[in-house]
């Protein structure tokens, strides 16, 4: 789905996990603070989740560039928080250089990394494999 000039983020069901569904956000483009197109993304997070039901959730942002905005939030949470079962799906970002020391400070200092069972890490391979493991853990 493409947003603007900036914004550009599609959802890809990776099938080859036998541990269980996981759904992979890919974002690419420009984060504007204030996001104006942040209503629509969370829209379509939740009709992918709903579509999909994924055991576990996995944020690309290699191709994305973020600074600052709280709006960053919304798409994080949205997609990890499982209403059916009143729990956090287990998941990973996926960021580089400023993006990452962005997102990382915006989740360490609104204290969601006591609640979100996410790690933030530097590729696919790291980020699948961590996902793995949670969701070995977890009961689905």
């Amino acid at each position: 789905m493409k947003l603007g000039q900036n914004l550009e983020f599609k959802a890809i069901l990776l099938d080859d996990v036998s541990q269980g569904v996981i759904l992979k956000f890919e974002f690419r483009g420009i984060h504007d603070h204030g996001c104006p197109h942040n209503k629509e993304i969370v829209e379509y997070l939740e009709k992918e989740v709903e579509k999909y039901k994924p055991d576990a959730i996995l944020l690309d942002f290699l191709q994305y560039q973020y600074k600052f905005g709280n709006e960053l939030m919304n798409v994080i949470l949205t997609p990890v928080f499982n209403p059916e079962k009143e729990s956090i799906r287990p998941g990973a970002i996926i960021a580089k250089e400023k993006t990452k020391d962005s997102i990382q400070s915006l989740i360490y200092e609104s204290m969601m990394h006591k609640v979100l069972n996410i790690a933030i890490l530097e590729n696919n391979e790291e980020a699948l494999e961590h996902i793995k493991k949670e969701l070995s853990t977890v009961k689905i």
